[in-house]
Formats: structure tokens, sequence, C-alpha cells
């Protein structure tokens, strides 16, 4: 197994950092993404009892912005490739769709389990 160099590594979370920084200056609603996680982080904190609860309501959190932040991109994309097969397009952006639906179903059902059982 290769070792990354750590000069690799830090060039790596500079420029995510940086991209991060970008986004959030620039997305309105990415924005709101973030204050919405940062809340509902606190309150995961605060709710839950054990690690594994925390561990679970953080991840689904961080699913929904991860997939939500893919369907952007998906559909970015679909836009640039091409507008000769709109269908194709179409559908590839109704699947995208799809996914932030289930990433939604994930973190609501995550967030009652964890409340209620």
């Amino acid at each position: 197994m290769s070792k990354i160099p750590a000069n690799i590594l830090i060039n790596l979370i500079k420029n995510s950092i940086d991209s991060f920084k970008a986004e959030f200056m620039s997305k309105y609603f990415f924005r709101q993404e973030i204050y919405l996680a940062t809340i509902l982080i606190i309150i995961a904190f605060l709710i839950s009892e054990t690690a594994t609860e925390k561990i679970l309501l953080i991840s689904s959190i961080l699913i929904m912005i991860i997939v939500d932040h893919l369907n952007n991109l998906i559909k970015l994309a679909a836009d640039q490739i091409s507008f000769e097969n709109l269908h194709t397009v179409s559908r590839l952006k109704n699947i995208s769709n799809a996914l932030v639906f289930f990433a939604i179903i994930n973190l609501i059902s995550t967030w009652l389990f964890v409340l209620f059982f």
C-alpha cells in the first residue's frame, strides 16, 4: 500500500476548503443547507443517548447534503453534455431527483426511528 505524500494531502485539504468557501459564498441554498445541517447536528448531540445514535443522525444529515450536491452536479453535467437526446437527459435528471427523495426518506426515517424507538 503506497503512502500519500504530506504535501499532496495538505494541498487536497486546502483545495477542498477553498471549494467549500466558494460554494458557501456564491450559493444561497447551499448556505441554507449548511445552517440547517448545523442546527440538526447540534440537536443530534443533545437528543441522542449513545454514540451509535449520534452517528446515525449526523450521517443521515451528511448523506442528504452529499446526495443533493451530486444531484446538482448531475443536472449541470446533463445540461452541458447534449441537448440532442432530451429524453435521456430528462431521465437522468429524474433519476437524480429520485436519489434526493430517497436521501430525504433516509433522513426522516432515521430521525423518527432514533427519537421514538
